[in-house]
């Protein structure tokens, strides 16, 4: 879990970062902003060494800016803040900028702060000689200045630092009141500076266009992702619909099969059972034909019995057993 100071000290640095990102895009008023953010952030956490780098930062900024004024009080305050903690090269940093400085903006300079910029620039580096050069131009030593001057351009090949020797050039011959070379150096001070400003321009272009598309690539990796995640759907959506419809319908003719196959089996047992009453009904028929048939035979013999007996001439005693023999005929018949 991060303390109040280390908060403060991690947002100073993506204050700055972001800062760096302005500076580089050449816009040098957000750059401002953010190194200022950044300074306060860190100047919270008592970093005192990123403090002094983005107060630099800041000081750059404003120089670009072109307020000369305010960018020698911001490298005076980083100075400060440097001899503070004794970080040397930061020193050194702030002495070299505050000697352009000064040449710029032609305001006098106190001798403890020329000599000690004079004694802090190192001969063996561009930036050492450009020092050494503004040290013999604020001394107004023209000659010692040219001589700094080329050894500067021998150590470098880096056209920021071209620019910059040549725009100091067109100071050297300006003070020795050489207006034509003077000419001379500020136009190709200003073609060298037009070269790196086409230059940034085109990689901020380029970044723009990357950046663009980037996000171009992410938004249509973002709609294949999309379409494909409703593809899916889709497809699980016709499957699942395709699904309950076939099993409805394969219901309904499981359904109507069942129907089919009770049907058939209530007619077969219609069948069946009209087949049994109809050998039933003909059973009876033949029960009924056969008991006619045997009760015509019967009442045939008690109709021969009858002729036999009644027409004869008997006496009432013989009538009587004859009538009484008929009867017990008739009741067996029954």
């Amino acid at each position: 879990k991060l303390t109040d100071t280390d908060e403060s000290y991690y947002k100073g640095l993506l204050y700055r970062q972001i800062g760096e990102v302005y500076y580089k895009q050449m816009n040098y008023s957000r750059a401002y902003h953010y190194f200022h953010e950044a300074r306060n952030n860190f100047r919270q956490s008592g970093d005192i060494q990123e403090e002094t780098k983005v107060t630099l930062d800041m000081a750059a900024a404003t120089f670009h800016s072109k307020d000369i004024e305010k960018a020698i009080r911001l490298y005076s305050a980083a100075l400060d803040l440097a001899d503070e903690h004794n970080n040397s090269n930061l020193i050194e940093v702030s002495l070299t900028n505050l000697a352009s400085l000064y040449v710029i903006s032609k305001r006098h300079i106190s001798n403890d702060l020329l000599q000690r910029i004079e004694l802090s620039a190192r001969q063996d580096t561009v930036y050492g000689y450009h020092t050494l050069t503004d040290v013999s131009l604020l001394k107004n030593h023209i000659d010692s200045a040219r001589y700094y001057l080329e050894l500067a351009k021998a150590h470098t090949t880096d056209i920021c630092d071209m620019a910059e020797l040549q725009y100091t050039a067109y100071h050297i011959e300006a003070q020795a009141k050489n207006f034509e070379k003077a000419t001379d150096n500020v136009h190709r001070y200003i073609y060298l500076n037009d070269s790196i400003m086409r230059s940034n321009m085109q990689f901020s272009a380029g970044m723009v266009e990357r950046d663009y598309f980037k996000e171009r690539t992410k938004f249509a990796q973002y709609r294949m992702k999309n379409r494909t995640v409703w593809e899916i759907a889709i497809a699980a959506a016709t499957f699942f619909i395709i699904g309950i419809a076939w099993y409805i319908v394969r219901q309904r003719l499981r359904m109507q099969r069942d129907r089919t196959n009770h049907y058939l089996l209530l007619t077969e047992k219609a069948n069946s059972e009209y087949k049994a009453l109809t050998e039933r009904v003909k059973k009876q028929q033949t029960t009924e034909s056969y008991l006619r048939g045997l009760a015509a035979s019967r009442f045939d013999i008690v109709d021969k019995l009858g002729k036999t007996y009644y027409e004869r001439e008997n006496t009432t005693s013989q009538q009587s057993v004859i009538f009484n023999e008929v009867k017990q005929i008739i009741t067996d018949f029954a």
